[in-house]
């Protein structure tokens, strides 16, 4: 009886989140398009892959609150956590291998390779910049294991710089970004873990119950 226990046991004393894993979302292209539930620090996310500028896709990209994460730390633990959990490989699709299976990333557009997702976490009036710009940290996506990491960025021109396919000309403009896509986060309501382990000790004496009716 104990041992058939412990198992039980075992799973009250383990973190929850543990047992995470976010659910990719693929179109039915086959192209990644972002997932539910990535674990950043202790909180969860949903990320949403999309194209455009920083104004079109952050509420204006020009203050504090249009921005998830608010410091270089707190975005770059969000690259982090894109390369570890989202473009990874598996049976949906090789999203580590082939950078290109990422919506926003075209294979033959990609530099070196590589697929770059930004998330923005401040902007600010740069002089002689023409304007505000936003700083970001990116989650670059090699093909090859090695090649994955995260980096700061310079600023992005709130309007100007623009990810995305460019359109059938030979070259894109200099401020086009084909070979990048902005992730835009949005929390999620988690179930706390204390509550959890509540209900899961609550049934634990039902189990019980019910076992030793069995025999």
């Amino acid at each position: 009886m104990k041992f058939r226990i412990m198992p039980i046991a075992a799973l009250l004393l383990l973190p929850l989140g543990a047992y995470a894993s976010p659910l990719l979302q693929v179109a039915e292209s086959g192209h990644l398009t972002g997932a539910h539930g990535v674990v950043v620090g202790e909180s969860v996310y949903d990320v949403q892959f999309m194209d455009g500028t920083c104004a079109e896709l952050y509420d204006g990209c020009d203050e504090a609150s249009d921005f998830i994460f608010q410091t270089s730390e707190a975005a770059n633990a969000a690259s982090l956590a894109l390369i570890a959990q989202v473009f990874v490989d598996s049976a949906l699709g090789l999203f580590d291998s082939e950078p290109g299976q990422i919506l926003g990333c075209p294979g033959p557009a990609t530099v070196l390779g590589s697929c770059l997702a930004i998330t923005p976490y401040t902007s600010t009036l740069v002089t002689g910049q023409n304007g505000n710009q936003a700083f970001a940290r990116l989650a670059v996506n090699g093909p090859q294991q090695f090649n994955d990491h995260a980096n700061a960025s310079g600023g992005f021109h709130l309007d100007l710089f623009h990810t995305g396919d460019c359109g059938p000309q030979q070259y894109c403009p200099p401020s086009w970004a084909p070979w990048a896509m902005w992730a835009v986060w949005t929390p999620r309501v988690a179930v706390p873990e204390t509550g959890m382990l509540l209900l899961l000790a609550a049934g634990l004496p039902g189990i019980l119950l019910a076992r030793r009716r069995r025999r």
